[in-house]
Protein backbone atom coordinates (compact mmCIF):
# COMPACT_ATOMS: atom_id res chain seq x y z
CA UNK A 1 0.00 0.00 0.00
CA UNK A 2 1.28 3.44 -0.88
CA UNK A 3 1.02 6.37 1.40
CA UNK A 4 -2.05 8.54 0.90
CA UNK A 5 -2.56 12.23 0.29
CA UNK A 6 -5.95 13.86 0.74
CA UNK A 7 -7.46 17.30 0.26
CA UNK A 8 -8.47 17.20 3.96
CA UNK A 9 -5.90 18.22 6.52
CA UNK A 10 -4.60 17.49 9.97
CA UNK A 11 -5.74 21.04 10.76
CA UNK A 12 -9.35 19.84 10.79
CA UNK A 13 -8.68 17.47 13.71
CA UNK A 14 -8.88 18.65 17.32
CA UNK A 15 -5.70 17.37 18.93
CA UNK A 16 -5.74 17.45 22.74
CA UNK A 17 -2.78 18.40 24.91
CA UNK A 18 0.10 16.05 25.57
CA UNK A 19 1.95 16.64 22.30
CA UNK A 20 5.68 15.97 22.52
CA UNK A 21 8.10 17.78 20.20
CA UNK A 22 11.33 16.04 19.24
CA UNK A 23 14.11 18.25 17.90
CA UNK A 24 16.09 16.99 14.93
CA UNK A 25 19.44 17.72 13.38
CA UNK A 26 18.33 17.35 9.77
CA UNK A 27 17.48 20.37 7.62
CA UNK A 28 13.91 19.63 6.58
CA UNK A 29 10.85 21.36 5.30
CA UNK A 30 8.42 18.57 6.16
CA UNK A 31 6.11 18.81 9.15
CA UNK A 32 5.81 15.36 10.73
CA UNK A 33 3.18 14.33 13.26
CA UNK A 34 2.84 10.85 14.73
CA UNK A 35 -0.18 9.45 16.55
CA UNK A 36 1.17 6.59 18.65
CA UNK A 37 0.53 4.29 21.58
CA UNK A 38 3.20 4.44 24.29
CA UNK A 39 3.41 0.66 24.77
CA UNK A 40 3.30 -0.25 21.07
CA UNK A 41 6.53 -1.83 19.81
CA UNK A 42 5.96 -0.54 16.26
CA UNK A 43 5.24 2.99 17.51
CA UNK A 44 8.48 2.95 19.50
CA UNK A 45 10.39 1.73 16.45
CA UNK A 46 8.80 4.40 14.27
CA UNK A 47 9.66 7.24 16.63
CA UNK A 48 13.21 5.88 16.98
CA UNK A 49 13.52 5.59 13.19
CA UNK A 50 12.64 9.28 12.81
CA UNK A 51 14.99 10.27 15.65
CA UNK A 52 17.90 8.18 14.31
CA UNK A 53 17.61 9.96 10.95
CA UNK A 54 17.58 13.39 12.57
CA UNK A 55 13.99 14.32 11.75
CA UNK A 56 12.18 16.91 13.83
CA UNK A 57 8.69 15.67 14.61
CA UNK A 58 5.83 15.87 17.08
CA UNK A 59 3.85 13.01 18.51
CA UNK A 60 0.95 12.21 20.75
CA UNK A 61 0.68 8.94 22.67
CA UNK A 62 -3.09 8.61 22.51
CA UNK A 63 -3.22 6.07 25.32
CA UNK A 64 -2.09 8.84 27.69
CA UNK A 65 -5.13 11.06 27.13
CA UNK A 66 -8.58 10.60 28.68
CA UNK A 67 -10.73 7.89 27.07
CA UNK A 68 -13.38 10.34 25.82
CA UNK A 69 -10.75 12.47 24.08
CA UNK A 70 -9.04 9.37 22.66
CA UNK A 71 -12.29 8.02 21.21
CA UNK A 72 -13.17 11.41 19.71
CA UNK A 73 -9.69 11.74 18.22
CA UNK A 74 -9.84 8.28 16.63
CA UNK A 75 -13.24 9.13 15.11
CA UNK A 76 -11.88 12.40 13.71
CA UNK A 77 -8.88 10.62 12.20
CA UNK A 78 -11.26 8.14 10.58
CA UNK A 79 -13.46 10.97 9.26
CA UNK A 80 -10.63 13.10 7.89
CA UNK A 81 -8.36 10.39 6.49
CA UNK A 82 -11.01 7.79 5.63
CA UNK A 83 -9.49 4.87 7.57
CA UNK A 84 -9.59 3.36 11.02
CA UNK A 85 -6.24 4.42 12.45
CA UNK A 86 -3.51 1.84 12.91
CA UNK A 87 -0.54 2.93 14.92
CA UNK A 88 1.83 4.52 14.43
CA UNK A 89 -0.26 6.83 12.26
CA UNK A 90 2.09 9.30 10.57
CA UNK A 91 0.95 12.54 8.95
CA UNK A 92 3.42 14.51 6.82
CA UNK A 93 2.75 18.12 5.86
CA UNK A 94 -0.75 17.77 7.34
CA UNK A 95 -2.17 15.89 4.33
CA UNK A 96 -0.04 12.82 3.51
CA UNK A 97 -0.45 9.87 5.83
CA UNK A 98 0.57 6.29 6.45
CA UNK A 99 -0.91 3.86 8.93
CA UNK A 100 1.51 1.41 10.52
CA UNK A 101 5.29 1.23 10.72
CA UNK A 102 6.69 1.11 7.19
CA UNK A 103 10.03 2.92 6.83
CA UNK A 104 10.09 2.54 3.03
CA UNK A 105 6.79 4.39 2.68
CA UNK A 106 7.84 6.95 5.26
CA UNK A 107 10.99 7.69 3.23
CA UNK A 108 8.85 8.22 0.12
CA UNK A 109 6.63 10.70 1.96
CA UNK A 110 9.64 12.56 3.34
CA UNK A 111 11.51 12.97 0.03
Amino acid sequence: MEYKSLPMSLDTITIPGGIVKVQGTRKQTNEIFVFAISTCMWCKRGKQWLKDRGYQYSYLDIDKIPVEEKNKLKEEIKEVFGVHPRFPFVVVDKTQWNAGYNPNQWEEMLE
